[in-house]
């Protein structure tokens, strides 16, 4: 499939997303908002993404996947692990553990022990860190043949929209799990199959 293709395609799904969540109720309990709102950080990313790699600034979209990467993991955290004396001091302006903590505790968790999380975080984390902080993987991109260039390639900006729309696709499910909309889940649950992003890249 062509790039501009799958952008057409992520750019429907975060449509989809964005009609089936907005307006849904709040969940009661403290863990749940704060993984509510982070979830909804991770979709918002997405769709900035979207954007951003629409008008060929893959190096800035590049940017916000790690930024994507932990509100999501963090997300999942505050909904399976945290206790609620670390969601108090969340709220209170503390930061959570650091992420490979929340990995750790989340794959002792049943829906995480296959250990599919810390294998990503493995395989990923050092060229979202380079590419968030300005790093070589910034910097070396640019240099093509001599000349200063920006333009991502087909292949970055496939991973790049694979990655984050699989994020975006746990996230919204997991939202529309806490506002307990059984509804919203399927259709987003439809619209990520019939759209193809089925793993994360």
């Amino acid at each position: 499939m062509k790039v501009t293709e799958r952008l057409v395609d992520a750019q429907l799904f975060a449509a989809t997303i964005n009609s089936q969540l907005d307006g849904l109720p709040l969940p009661n309990e403290t863990r749940e908002c704060i993984a509510t709102a982070l979830f909804q950080l991770t979709i918002e990313h997405f769709n900035a993404v979207t954007v951003l790699l629409e008008r060929n600034l893959g190096g800035s979209a590049a940017a916000l996947v790690r930024l994507q990467y932990e509100a999501l993991i963090r997300g999942l955290y505050f909904w399976h692990v945290a206790s609620d004396a670390e969601a108090k001091s969340f709220i209170e302006g503390n930061d959570p553990p650091k992420i490979k903590k929340m990995i750790e505790r989340l794959e002792q968790m049943p829906p995480f022990v296959s250990g599919a999380l810390s294998t990503v975080h493995a395989r990923e984390w050092t060229a979202m860190n380079s590419f968030t902080h300005g790093g070589s993987a910034q910097v070396l991109r640019r240099f093509q043949q001599g000349n200063l260039a920006g333009q991502t390639t087909d292949s970055e900006v496939k991973h790049i929209l694979k990655s984050c729309q699989y994020a975006a696709y746990v996230a919204a499910f997991m939202v529309a799990a806490a506002c307990r909309s059984s509804d919203a889940a399927k259709r987003v649950s439809d619209a990520h199959e019939r759209l193809g992003f089925d793993q994360w890249a």
